[in-house]
């Protein structure tokens, strides 16, 4: 879990290797048969078929290369839910702040309305965080569809500051091993991180992040993930009574898990940009989607009861099958509470 993913190519002393289709080989045979039928049913000196058959050979190789270039592939596990976006519960925390900002500015008028809110994003943080009183617990699994291993994590955080008045701080620490059975090694591996966030009163927010400053284990030789991300939530029938339908827009930039494939391909630490789209389609649910810089995940978020403060989501993870895994299924829940 966790671990800084890398890409697998052709056999070398980077670690690559090809994955040849069967389109190609067909089209690489048909071209040397083409070749040696030329060659042979055509008299031509000794010089010429050497031209012929260097040719070809420098062919092949540019054929070969071009492959490689194509089929660069992932191959360390993706990053659960759970240790990077608040566990799902960042768009509850923005409900509170929001409720908060109202009685700021009118205390007398006092709603009475659902703060317990699903995720806007699959994958991806958004700005919406926790402030001074507010924490979150939360867990995830992820069920690769290709195999029957079935990974880990489990994250807690708590805030800091006041995002309405100031800037609130999100400290977050994830740990990334919780296995079983004979290989114990709940803990072994994990990161703590943190992010500033501000809140503004037009549910609009904006955030920097550092995921991992302090890491251990087999996170150790991961590349830093930094990033900024800018947060705006609006209603797309504002004039509803019953369903406003409001949407949330996340789009930022980052390192670390963020890089695209060619920047992990050169063990590079190139910052790339990631987003999400997440529509409330009840007051329980909303249908979430997110680009992580790298892959495409789409899912959906639950907050099943309306005054327990449990998010729940289930995101179908790499459908551009980017990843040596394939398609999975990621499962996490979160928690959030005041104090």
């Amino acid at each position: 879990m966790n671990k800084e993913r890398k890409i697998s190519a052709s056999p070398s002393s980077h670690g690559f290797r090809v994955s040849y289709v069967r389109s190609v080989c067909l089209g690489l045979l048909t071209t040397l048969a083409v070749t040696f039928s030329v060659t042979t049913s055509i008299s031509v000196n000794r010089v010429s078929a050497a031209n012929v058959t260097k040719e070809s050979s420098a062919l092949k190789k540019w054929i070969a290369k071009a492959k490689q270039r194509q089929n660069i592939r992932i191959t360390k596990d993706t990053n659960l839910i759970a240790q990077l976006t608040s566990p799902g519960v960042g768009d509850s925390l923005r409900e509170l702040n929001q409720l908060r900002q109202e009685l700021l500015i009118d205390p007398v008028v006092i709603e009475t309305r659902r703060v317990i809110a699903p995720s806007s994003t699959a994958g991806t943080p958004s700005a919406y965080g926790a402030s001074w009183g507010q924490a979150y617990i939360g867990g995830g699994l992820y069920l690769p569809f290709d195999n029957d291993r079935i990974d880990g994590s489990a994250a807690v955080g708590f805030g800091l500051g006041d995002a309405i008045k100031s800037v609130g701080v999100e400290i977050n620490a994830n740990i990334t091993s919780v296995g079983g059975g004979d290989n114990f090694d709940f803990g072994d591996s994990g990161g703590i991180g943190f992010k500033l966030h501000k809140y503004f009163s037009d549910r609009t927010a904006v955030a920097v992040g550092w995921s991992n400053p302090i890491k251990w284990g087999d996170n150790n030789g991961t590349k830093d993930t930094i990033y900024g991300v800018i947060t705006k939530t609006f209603d797309l029938e504002p004039n509803n009574p019953k369903n406003k339908l409001p949407i949330t827009l996340s789009a930022g930039v980052g390192s670390g898990i963020f890089r695209s494939k060619g920047a992990i391909a050169a063990d590079e630490n190139t910052p790339n940009f990631f987003g999400s789209v997440g529509l409330r389609v009840i007051p329980e649910v909303s249908l979430v989607t997110s680009w992580t810089g790298n892959s495409l995940n789409i899912g959906a978020s639950y907050a099943p009861f309306k005054k327990t403060p449990i998010v729940i989501n289930t995101i179908l993870t790499d459908l551009t099958d980017n990843f040596d895994k394939g398609t999975g299924l990621s499962v996490s829940a979160g928690y959030v509470f005041q104090f």
